[in-house]
Order: structure tokens, then sequence, then C-alpha cells
């Protein structure tokens, strides 16, 4: 996804989703109800150094490969 895509679909959103809880969803293991599994977004932005190419995502928790 580049920036431009991301911006075209923050366009559609309405006013009345100002509010909604930007998150990263993340799998788990067994029968789950409720709310799809998330981690939140601590904060977006341009990389720095050999990141500069990049806009990341940091979520509020550590996300590790396995």
């Amino acid at each position: 996804m580049k920036v431009k895509d991301l911006k075209a679909i923050m366009a559609l959103l309405k006013d009345r989703d100002d509010d909604l809880e930007v998150v990263i969803p993340i799998e788990k293991k067994g029968v789950l109800l409720g709310v799809s599994p998330h981690v939140k977004v601590k904060v977006v932005g341009r990389g720095i150094d050999w990141d500069s190419k990049l806009f990341i995502i940091w979520p509020e928790e550590k996300l590790v490969e396995v």
C-alpha cells in the first residue's frame, strides 16, 4: 500500500468515523467471540535514516514474527 492509497481510503470516511479506534488485527488460536483480536496503534509517520522512504505504523505492543 502506498500513502496515496491510504489517503483515498481516509477520504471516504464520514465525520461520524472520527472517533473510531485505529488498530492492527492479530492472529490468535482457538475459538474467539466478540471483537477481533488486535493491538492499538501508538503512532504513525515517516521513518528516518534507512527507513526514510517508509510510512510506518507503530503498534502500542511489540509484534514479533514467529
